[in-house]
């Protein structure tokens, strides 16, 4: 039964056929040593390599296979960031409404908290998001 995966620095596929999950193969385009996975493990797609590398173009998902929880943290963190932006403009528009009827000041309320709270959660959140992310990429380069 053959098997292959790809190598985890240049990506060419491997494929093998006589050998165990947990042993060393030696790629032939790079000369880096892999260790063959588990056939039923799941590997990362193309789609969720985000992370390209800018000396060559190609892409390194070694951080993103190191720390996945990290990356999925910073990910939601993002989308809750632009979550709250949108709420808060709602509740800017729904102020701005109130201020043609009696209640001038609660209106102003509304605006004013919408803008500051809305803002400062937006900016807070994005902010956690892209320091998670610095981290990780701090990591991967002091690891050599």
């Amino acid at each position: 039964m053959s098997f292959n995966f790809k190598c985890t620095n240049c990506g060419e596929n491997i494929v093998i056929h006589y050998m165990k999950p947990g042993e060393s193969i030696t790629c032939k385009k790079c000369g880096c040593k892999n260790i063959v996975p588990d056939s039923n493990s799941t590997q990362v797609d193309k789609q969720s390599e985000l992370w390209v590398s800018a000396p060559n173009n190609k892409t390194d998902t070694s951080s993103f296979k190191k720390y996945p929880a990290l990356y999925s943290i910073s990910t939601i963190l993002k989308y809750v960031a632009y979550i709250v932006l949108i709420l808060s403009i709602g509740v800017l528009i729904y102020g701005l409404t109130l201020l043609g009827t009696y209640a001038k000041t609660l209106a102003i309320t509304i605006i004013s908290s919408s803008i500051y709270f809305g803002l400062v959660s937006f900016i807070s959140f994005l902010a956690f998001s892209e320091l998670i992310k610095l981290f990780i990429d701090i990591e991967k380069n002091t690891r050599k």
